[in-house]
């Protein structure tokens, strides 16, 4: 009852311009008629949240990633060495990414002391590229995710496991005595469901080019190698904690939760496990595809061992904005990446290769938020 009043509350006093769609558009409308007659690839845009780059895990970790990097390399994959995330939090990154723009404009429109994320969730759910693409003949596929702000829901072909975790919502149920007073299956089963997401995902993402006739645009967002640690390395079972929750930074690596020791160990673990089983989702995207598909994999944001989610200044930046960028673009589309491309340039290097739309990139910048 407590929480519903205050979310009416605030619902009630807050501007109406904040209730709104964003109105953003940066494709001239001039330049996105739909043209049958041109075969496009399929296009893959795929998020490992908080995947750190090779020189963090090496250096902070002690992790050497050199074997899953040099595998994707092998395969025509180049890796932008030196990328960073352009924000520090999940939609603001890839709300960004996705609309091929950093989010002044949408600060402007719903004001810079506004905490709704309603907005947001509207400009990752209608995308820029979505829209762009749509005009071009494509075909939206979206995978269900368990973040409520990347649920693409309005794509053309929403896939879900029938077992999707909303990871609000158990936050939410944990401000609760509700936790405490349910039995240790029923817990355990919260931990369950979320594996059983993420496999459903790993089995359907490479299969999807013999499903559905191209060309589509292929969104899916992993919740791995970011906490909640539920993988060993070898995809075995781990439960850290009783209560589920998908809380990092100095939020979890705190007296009585996890020491900074766990978190590179238990992060590492993790990560193991999603490389092996995302280098073979991309064998099976490369072979069933009937041409060379576009396939970008980046990290939302870097691992967060050393984040305070109040202090920029007991923030180490190079672990939490230092991301594994690897793009696979056919003919001679590699040829406008560099090592420090970051996300907000990713599509619109695509646009302007591969669909003749002329995109200038943009500075590549972090912004930290609380």
């Amino acid at each position: 009852i407590l929480v519903a009043t205050n979310i009416g509350l605030y619902q009630f006093k807050m501007p109406r311009s904040a209730q709104t769609p964003p109105q953003i558009e940066r494709i001239p409308k001039n330049l996105i008629e739909k043209d049958e007659q041109q075969p496009y690839p399929d296009v893959y845009f795929i998020i490992l949240d908080a995947y750190g780059r090779q020189d963090v895990l090496k250096n902070i970790y002690g992790f050497d990633n050199s074997k899953f990097l040099d595998n994707l390399k092998s395969k025509g994959f180049y890796i932008a060495d030196k990328a960073i995330s352009n924000y520090g939090q999940t939609g603001l990154s890839v709300g960004s990414s996705l609309n091929l723009m950093y989010l002044d404009d949408l600060v402007e429109q719903i004001g810079e002391n506004n905490l709704n994320r309603g907005p947001l969730n509207l400009l990752i759910n209608q995308n820029q590229i979505a829209f762009f693409l749509r005009k071009k003949g494509y075909k939206i596929i979206a995978l269900a995710s368990t973040r409520p702000e990347t649920q693409m829901s309005s794509a053309d072909v929403y896939l879900s496991s029938g077992t999707t975790l909303n990871e609000f919502h158990e936050g939410l149920k944990n401000t609760t005595p509700l936790p405490d007073m349910e039995s240790s299956d029923k817990r355990e089963e919260v931990f369950s469901r979320y594996r059983m997401h993420t496999m459903f995902t790993l089995d359907k993402l490479g299969k999807l080019a013999l499903e559905h006739k191209g060309p589509n645009f292929i969104f899916a967002h992993f919740a791995q190698p970011h906490p909640p640690f539920v993988f060993g390395p070898n995809g075995e079972p781990v439960q850290l904690e009783s209560r589920f929750n998908d809380h990092d930074g100095d939020w979890l690596v705190r007296p009585g939760r996890l020491t900074v020791e766990q978190y590179h160990k238990h992060y590492v673990d993790q990560l193991i496990f999603l490389n092996k089983k995302v280098e073979f989702v991309i064998d099976e995207i490369l072979k069933n595809s009937s041409r060379p598909p576009i396939v970008l994999i980046f990290g939302d944001h870097g691992p967060r061992s050393r984040f305070n989610w109040e202090s920029l200044k007991k923030t180490d930046v190079r672990e939490s904005f230092s991301i594994l960028s690897a793009y696979h673009l056919p003919g001679n589309g590699k040829e406008l990446l560099y090592p420090e491309i970051s996300p907000v340039n990713s599509l619109r290097v695509i646009v302007s290769h591969y669909f003749g739309v002329n995109l200038d990139l943009l500075p590549d910048r972090s912004f930290y938020s609380t």
